[in-house]
């Protein structure tokens, strides 16, 4: 009989245990493997500087503001054209470098040529601090139609600055593009 009483017991232990681990909900990251943002382009650059070679791009572009022009351009290299644009007070090319979706515009063309002769000045001198050295710059891609630049910025911090494809797939920057004090490294 005290045989059949530990096997019985045994028996009893196991099928709790087996029940409790099949009820046990298992937490998790919230993060699907292979669906993480993935880096999708990095390399050094001084964001406050333009190649010979973007400076024919940013003319082509500001000429007629044709879209077509930054087909071939990378989301870095429009960031830099974005940020030329504002370094040079050219608010007419920084407004078209935004994306032109209507339903992703936040503000008209003379509500932003308003709000940059205010401004202007100000988010200029902050982006020299901020990028006047050269550093390693990653496009982080979220999915197929948007994305962030992602750069160091004093101590630990990083700053975003967010890209969005346009209907045409052309990278252009995201209203309200700046995001700062992310990501504690």
């Amino acid at each position: 009989m005290k045989k059949g009483w530990k096997v019985l017991a045994a028996i009893c232990l196991s099928s709790a245990l087996l029940l409790g681990c099949q009820e046990t909900e298992e937490l998790g990251t919230g993060t699907v493997v292979g669906n993480e943002n993935k880096v999708a382009l990095a390399e050094e650059s001084n964001l406050m500087q333009l190649s010979p070679d973007e400076l024919k791009v940013y003319a082509a572009f500001k000429k007629k503001f044709d879209d077509r022009v930054l087909k071939e351009a990378d989301p870095i290299m429009v960031a830099k054209l974005y940020f030329h644009a504002i370094e040079t007070h050219d608010y007419n090319t920084q407004y078209e470098l935004f994306v032109d979706d209507v339903e992703q515009r936040e503000w008209s063309k003379q509500e932003h040529m308003q709000m940059m002769k205010e401004e202007g000045p100000k988010m200029a001198e902050k982006m020299r601090k901020l990028f006047a050295r050269m550093q390693e710059v990653k496009f982080i891609e979220v999915d197929q139609k948007t994305g962030y630049l992602e750069f160091p910025e004093e101590g630990e911090n990083l700053g975003q600055f967010q890209m969005v494809k346009n209907k045409a797939g052309i990278w252009k920057v995201k209203f309200r593009p700046m995001q700062w004090g992310y990501n504690m490294k």
